[in-house]
């Protein structure tokens, strides 16, 4: 113990062994007066724990420097939880034991910080591995004369991913340099985008963010909004183009006039559009007084007018009447089960109402999409 570091002149006729004996009956809740003077130690020492020296660990060996590891002493009734770590006589190591729950605390010293950098460029290697080996194999690029009208529109908008001139990479659809959405809700985007990777014309980039993939099921694709792509399409037979001559060839195509080939993908799509839009409207009116409003799997029946199907509860349509007059004479409902009643009566008639505001929207956004086809 010495060998680290220098004894108190007041301890200096003690032995390890009487040090240890002394502390640990200090622990135990002896009186330090008495201790002092049973082991002759100075009347002008007020507290034992500043003239005993560190514990040196017997277990604990620095990994870095191969020497001991040292602390001080704590006073006794101190919880485990606080207590000091012990320290490398050397080097700024911390050993930390584990927590509750298997907590572990990490050392923050040079070295420890050193090898947690490599066990995460380790790592980044296992996974680049894994990407490579499920995606690094290279398929045949498609033909773009056998992409339909709505994949070369989804190619388009992808493209316009305000990344730099020249980059072959496709920025993913969360991308902060992305100045617009692709569609009206995030699962219309991610179907779309899933299309053209499953059709072949858009290749899995292999610097793509990890996160976006399951490594516990062989790095499958759990979150395409996440995924970096690459087009693979072919302007001429067998060979793939270039991001920049895609775009050209998408751009030319796409702002000509509307082809007649084009009619019943567009019709379908611009109704596709309007309806997702115009359940996102009335979701956003419903939240702004506090409605409950779930109508994505009947979406089509509340935008064609019909939201009562949905919003109706037990018992509604016989207290109708009753609640209406009630509200005429300027009464309120006669007990706590007639106010929920009419509460959800009231509720049900603002969903009605949010319905068919939205209507209109959803003509409006039809007609003018249908004008591109007439």
């Amino acid at each position: 113990m010495s060998r680290y570091f220098e004894w108190a002149d007041e301890i200096k006729h003690l032995s390890e062994e009487q040090v240890e004996e002394l502390y640990q009956r200090y622990l135990n809740g002896e009186k330090t007066a008495e201790l002092a003077v049973e082991y002759n130690i100075s009347a002008n020492v007020r507290s034992l724990l500043k003239v005993l020296p560190p514990i040196i660990s017997k277990d604990l060996a620095c990994p870095y420097c191969d020497l001991p590891m040292w602390v001080r002493r704590h006073a006794r009734g101190t919880p485990v939880s606080i207590r000091k770590p012990f320290k490398c006589v050397r080097c700024e190591h911390y050993h930390f034991p584990p927590g509750n729950y298997g907590r572990q605390r990490l050392c923050s010293c040079i070295e420890c910080y050193k090898v947690r950098q490599q066990e995460v460029a380790a790592q980044a290697l296992r996974d680049r591995g894994e990407l490579e080996k499920r995606y690094g194999v290279t398929s045949p690029p498609v033909p773009y004369a056998s992409l339909s009208f709505v994949q070369k529109l989804v190619l388009l908008a992808l493209l316009d991913d305000g990344g730099a001139a020249g980059a072959e990479r496709i920025a993913p659809l969360d991308a902060s340099t992305r100045g617009e959405y692709l569609a009206p809700s995030e699962e219309s985007s991610e179907e779309w985008v899933k299309k053209l990777y499953e059709c072949g014309a858009l290749l899995v980039d292999l610097d793509s963010d990890i996160k976006a993939f399951d490594r516990a099921s062989g790095c499958l694709i759990n979150d395409f909004s996440a995924v970096r792509w690459l087009p693979n399409v072919a302007l001429e037979s067998g060979v793939q183009c270039t991001r920049d001559a895609l775009y050209l060839a998408l751009y030319q195509e796409l702002s000509g006039a509307v082809q007649p080939a084009w009619k019943s993908e567009l019709y379908a799509l611009m109704f596709s559009l309007a309806r997702d839009e115009s359940i996102q409207y009335i979701q956003l009116l419903a939240n702004e007084v506090n409605f409950v409003f779930s109508a994505q799997g009947r979406a089509e029946t509340v935008v064609l007018g019909k939201p009562y199907l949905l919003l109706c509860t037990p018992g509604r349509e016989k207290c109708r009447a009753f609640l209406c007059d009630r509200q005429l004479q300027g009464q309120k409902p006669c007990s706590e089960h007639h106010s929920r009643q009419y509460a959800g009566y009231r509720a049900g008639c603002a969903g009605e109402e949010l319905a068919q505001d939205s209507l209109s929207r959803f003509a409006g956004a039809a007609v003018g999409l249908a004008s591109l086809v007439v």
